[in-house]
């Protein structure tokens, strides 16, 4: 068995049925690791969906097969309901409504604006994800070699569930932020930390994969396949380039941290709304996503936007 000893680093809204009772569930920890196993592997193998979906299925499970991934949770974390209020308020142009940008992160998490109760959160606390790794050879003996490659393909898709993502609601929006204790956490290498982390997801899955039979595998190969448009679920595009900026906070404080990213990503949305191309779209009637101007998972083929923004 091997753990991650994890720590929260800004709110987290997990819960089961409850929203009002705070809950870390294995069920999203093992949600969260197929996500970012299949945004890792898709960025190699591209559209080729029956080879991801068989190795994701023969690694963490399906209907017909058990997961070679056992995952337990201890957490005696205490949660809250309280307000998380912004220290930092900001306005936009002649506008005097003042706006809570963390508020504005967190909607939804609070039935209105100025709700005395949220839904339950944890905002600090130290908790351990346990996983066991189990694979049998055709004789029923314990497949070590395959248990070991499964063991190092969890790691770095840990590295980049801690990074990338976050454990229950708006995680794209900051909240749910988390720490592995035992990976040093270094923005000037991060780059590469990542690239690393996907390129060993897709060896060892690939060295797995042609280890099955062929017939197992239904004669599946484990090549790139070109995607004819845009592709249906996300990945990591090598041929794109994302920069990180480091936000400098005089504490180690997440309400710091969320300010400047509610009030920058305020402003981004709003700059989108202005930007001709995108407007174009925004206002056709028969565009789907009207209200989704940024954050949510749908893709539109668009000219690409100008925007000037100073932040």
């Amino acid at each position: 068995m091997k753990s991650y000893e994890c720590e929260v680093i800004s709110p987290m809204f997990a819960h089961g049925a409850d929203p009002k009772s705070f809950e870390l569930r294995a069920t999203e920890i093992k949600g969260g690791l197929r996500f970012w196993f299949r945004t890792a592997l898709s960025s190699k193998l591209k559209d080729n969906i029956l080879a991801l979906k068989f190795i994701e299925s023969y690694i963490f499970g399906d209907t017909s097969q058990k997961s070679k991934v056992i995952i337990s949770v201890d957490a005696k974390i205490s949660s809250k309901s309280d307000p998380i209020e912004s220290l930092q308020k900001f306005k936009m142009g002649n506008n005097r409504i003042q706006i809570d940008p963390i508020k504005y992160l967190a909607f939804g998490m609070y039935e209105k604006p100025k709700d005395p109760k949220w839904k339950s959160y944890a905002d600090s606390g130290i908790f351990k994800i346990n996983l066991s790794f189990f694979s049998a050879n055709q004789d029923g003996s314990l497949n070590n070699q395959e248990v070991q490659k499964i063991e190092s393909i969890i790691d770095s898709v840990m590295f980049l569930y801690s990074t990338f993502g976050g454990i229950g609601a708006r995680t794209d929006k900051g909240f749910g932020s988390f720490q592995i204790k035992s990976i040093r956490f270094d923005p000037a290498n991060l780059a590469k930390m990542s690239k690393d982390a996907v390129e060993n997801i897709y060896q060892k899955s690939r060295e797995i994969f042609e280890s099955i039979n062929p017939k197992e595998r239904q004669n599946l190969n484990f090549n790139p396949v070109e995607f004819k448009g845009f592709p249906s679920y996300p990945f990591f595009d090598p041929q794109k380039s994302i920069t990180f900026g480091a936000i400098e906070l005089s504490s180690k404080d997440y309400n710091q941290a969320l300010s400047k990213v509610g009030q920058n990503y305020y402003k981004l949305r709003r700059a989108l709304e202005k930007d001709g191309a995108f407007k174009s779209s925004y206002m056709n009637q028969n565009y789907k996503a009207k209200r989704a101007l940024l954050g949510l998972p749908i893709l539109y083929q668009l000219p690409s936007p100008t925007i000037t923004l100073n932040i």
